[in-house]
């Protein structure tokens, strides 16, 4: 949040999101705050994008409570709603966007926010994300681009970011709902790569 501003305030044109807030982090009413602060100062430039994390990140790191994510999401964004706010707020509502993996949480961003933030899926992933919302909802999808043309090369730099991500489980059973096995995750195999990194050589270098 205190970069958003630093950016925000430094600039005239550019929107700036969180990609994403830890909800962990922050009680309902001080991010409402901050959101609705921000938006006023930048003209509704801010986008806020908040997130569940993962357990082993915020019992194992921060020691708390990790909660049933979509529950948890939900009372997070109806505490919000709730909170109050003394200052004069920007005529359009600041808009929000949650980190949504699964069908759950998905249809939660449909209900309560503007949209999802998805990352490191698939095209088929963002294909079913986008049935399920409709073409209204916004679905900010975040996509690594690796700069090499020798697709064995390119695997093995994917590889190396991947194994960040291995030992989370929300992206883990995400990666199993895609179709992927427990073996194609722990092995980072060209399987799992392509499917989640690598497009078609031919589609990714028509245009060069």
């Amino acid at each position: 949040m205190v970069l958003s501003s630093w950016l925000l305030s430094n600039t005239k044109e550019l929107n700036v999101a969180t990609g994403i807030a830890n909800i962990y982090h922050r009680e309902p009413g001080v991010t409402l705050a901050a959101q609705k602060s921000l938006c006023e100062q930048s003209n509704n430039r801010f986008l806020l994008g908040l997130g569940v994390s993962h357990k082993p990140l915020v019992e194992g790191l921060r020691g708390l409570n990790y909660g049933p994510p979509v529950k948890t999401m939900r009372g997070y964004l109806e505490g919000m709603k709730a909170s109050p706010y003394s200052a004069l707020s920007h005529e359009e509502e600041p808009p929000t966007v949650i980190a949504a993996l699964g069908p759950k949480m998905l249809e939660l961003g449909a209900e309560m926010t503007q949209g999802a933030h998805p990352y490191f899926t698939s095209p088929e992933h963002t294909a079913m994300a986008r049935e399920k919302f409709g073409k209204d909802s916004w679905l900010c999808v975040e996509q690594k681009v690796v700069l090499e043309k020798d697709p064995t090369k390119a695997r093995e730099a994917a590889r190396q970011v991947s194994k960040m991500y291995q030992g989370l489980p929300n992206y883990r059973n995400n990666w199993i709902r895609m179709g992927l096995s427990e073996e194609d995750i722990d092995s980072l195999n060209d399987k799992f790569i392509d499917t989640t990194l690598l497009g078609a050589q031919k589609q990714l270098f028509k245009k060069e």
